[in-house]
């Protein structure tokens, strides 16, 4: 006798659902459109949803609950959704300030221009270099240099001459040398010795001594000439070297100040590496010179580095806004560091040194954060939220806030900072947080 058991035994078929083809809208699963919604979260989805939402500054999120519901997959989900339709943050770079070069001035381009402006800033600078120093090189400025220098030599001998005659006319003879100029009295047309001076009478030689102080203002008046038009002669040189220098930039870095130009900023700093290039135009033809020292190091810093652009940060204009995981929310990651560079011993900075980190890269977008791996850091956190409070991204190392005694170094300008913070984590951190750090 079957057993009952067997009697309600099920086949396979009886436990296969089978669904005709004719049901499904598509030939294969390749043409289903990806599923993003979330099941059984309504409540979270609505809270996502509103706290994105605020845009008013001071607005973030926490995610808690247990680990393994999906909090951070749920909270990727719609950040990337919401970020790819907004628009893309602005890039950021540093450059020099020329006139307080511990402080680089934060400069703000068009989503995408940042390193478009840095290589086309590089390589004006590289082509003026090599065109200042082809323009001191050529003939043309050879010639000029030279009338320069042969119409100074006539006006110095004009003046000797002049001198001479005059020194004559009071009976005395210069002796022009190194070291200055000489006055001796003439005695039948030759310089006197000290014997025929003393033979005169009292009368000759209180004349020639009366003769002698007015050709000492004669003398000093002639030098104090000489003086003055030697430089004027060096200040119609320095005009010369000036001029050739700003001739062979000028055209260089005029197409970016109509390229770039429309930004206040952008137009002043390159004007100022405009002049600078022509005021620093020595250093400049000297920079491929041996050191003076044989087996000297020579200095790493070229001089045209100071008119580096340091891209700081880069978005992609097609991209929307950044969306950014933290996963080791160190300092140094969130804040972003200024590096160093050894050179004969010791360590030198500059503004192409400074480095961002993820709060500088998710500005403008979404930064998320695990809350556990926060709050091991203490720094990270305490940084944090002073960020958020300023609204201001300011580029510090560490080692700034524990040193005892002020030490001069880099003050980067800040950076506006606009951007929502996900904080990722268990209900249990978040009612610490709330009760002990409000």
């Amino acid at each position: 006798m079957p057993s009952l058991r067997d009697e309600r035994r099920l086949s396979v078929s009886d436990v296969t659902a089978t669904v005709p083809a004719d049901w499904l809208p598509f030939q294969t699963t390749e043409e289903v459109p990806v599923f993003d919604a979330v099941f059984g979260q309504e409540r979270a989805v609505r809270a996502i949803e509103f706290a994105l939402g605020m845009n008013a500054p001071g607005y973030n999120l926490f995610a808690s609950g247990p680990d393994g519901f999906g909090k951070s997959t749920i909270v990727e989900t719609f950040l990337r959704r919401r970020a790819s339709s907004a628009a893309p943050p602005l890039d950021w770079v540093f450059v020099h300030n020329f006139d307080d070069p511990d402080r680089p001035q934060a400069i703000s381009l068009a989503p995408g221009q940042g390193h478009t402006f840095a290589t086309d800033v590089r390589h004006a600078v590289e082509a003026a270099r090599r065109e200042i120093i082809a323009a001191f090189d050529s003939d043309s400025y050879a010639r000029m240099r030279q009338d320069l220098a042969d119409r100074l030599e006539r006006e110095r001998s004009e003046i000797l001459e002049g001198l001479q005659r005059e020194a004559q006319q009071l009976g005395f003879a210069l002796n022009i040398g190194p070291s200055g100029i000489a006055t001796s009295p003439l005695i039948d047309g030759k310089p006197a010795t000290e014997e025929q001076f003393a033979a005169l009478t009292e009368e000759q030689r209180n004349d020639y001594t009366e003769k002698g102080h007015q050709l000492e203002k004669i003398v000093q008046d002639a030098l104090f000439a000489m003086r003055g038009r030697e430089r004027d002669a060096q200040s119609e040189v320095d005009k010369l070297d000036k001029d050739t220098a700003s001739f062979a930039v000028n055209h260089l870095v005029e197409p970016l100040i109509n390229q770039y130009g429309h930004d206040q900023e952008v137009r002043e700093f390159l004007e100022r590496v405009r002049e600078d290039l022509a005021d620093n135009r020595d250093e400049i033809r000297g920079a491929n010179q041996r050191p003076s020292i044989p087996g000297l190091p020579i200095p790493q810093q070229a001089p045209t580095r100071r008119y580096e652009v340091n891209v700081f940060v880069s978005n992609d204009p097609q991209a929307g806004a950044p969306v950014v995981f933290e996963t080791h929310p160190t300092y140094y990651n969130l804040m972003g560091r200024i590096e160093y560079e050894g050179a004969l011993g010791g360590a030198t900075t500059d503004h192409t040194f400074i480095r961002a980190g993820s709060l500088a890269r998710a500005n403008g977008g979404y930064l998320v954060i695990r809350l556990r791996d926060l709050l091991q850091q203490a720094a990270a956190l305490d940084a944090l939220k002073r960020v958020l409070l300023s609204a201001q991204l300011r580029v510090e190392n560490l080692s700034e806030n524990l040193q005892l005694i002020p030490t001069t170094g880099l003050r980067p300008e800040p950076i506006p900072l606009q951007l929502k913070v996900i904080l990722v984590g268990e209900s249990m951190l978040y009612s610490l947080l709330y009760r002990y750090d409000p």
